[in-house]
């Protein structure tokens, strides 16, 4: 299934506020969309903290906490298999999966959207310090670096948890992003996947 049109405005904005509000102007024009039920439990669930009520995103804590994760699961599959579940889960992988085929490509959508903005974090300068903040990554270096990231959140993890079903659409969401956004992503990411290092 593909997004409808009404939502594909509402999938390519990336700023929480102007998101909410495109999901108000969706139900103006129609109240009884069927998506728009799950397009709202996903923004709540995505940018509102649970404790505090305060503004976040949790998809990308989510998205961050699973490519550090990487780095223990081998040694802490046990913690690491329920930390990845409770992950999956805070990503809005049951709360889509009633909407069937519908609720993939929805999920699939905000995913995506998270993806996007993760990956433009990367091209900061904070991101792309090395040796305790002296100097800076080559364009080069940092994509690779970007590039280990997404191995490890599609691959890596999935491959030392032996959970490769349950990462299915996040895997390939990160990796389809990650190509769109580098030139060079699919050579990046071969090579990545042939060094598997951490």
């Amino acid at each position: 299934m593909t997004i409808p049109p009404a939502y594909q405005a509402y999938f390519a904005e990336t700023d929480a506020d102007r998101r909410k509000a495109l999901l108000d102007e969706i139900k103006a024009k129609d109240a009884d969309d069927a998506l728009l039920p799950l397009c709202r439990a996903l923004w709540k669930l995505r940018y509102v903290d649970p404790k505090s009520g305060r503004r976040v995103d949790l998809f990308l804590w989510e998205i961050l906490n699973l490519i550090c994760l990487y780095r223990t699961a081998g040694w802490m599959k046990k913690s690491a298999r329920k930390e990845v579940i409770r992950a999956l889960e805070a990503l809005g992988v049951s709360l889509a999966a009633p909407y069937g085929e519908a609720g993939e490509a929805v999920l699939s959508a905000e995913l995506a959207n998270a993806m996007r903005l993760y990956l433009s974090t990367c091209d900061s300068k904070s991101y792309r310090k090395r040796l305790m903040g002296l100097s800076e990554m080559k364009t080069g270096d940092w994509q690779y670096k970007v590039a280990g990231d997404i191995w490890r959140l599609s691959e890596g993890l999935p491959e030392k948890l032996d959970m490769k079903a349950a990462f299915a659409l996040l895997g390939r969401v990160a990796r389809e992003e990650f190509c769109k956004a580098f030139e060079n992503g699919e050579t990046l990411l071969e090579e990545r996947r042939h060094a598997k290092k951490s």
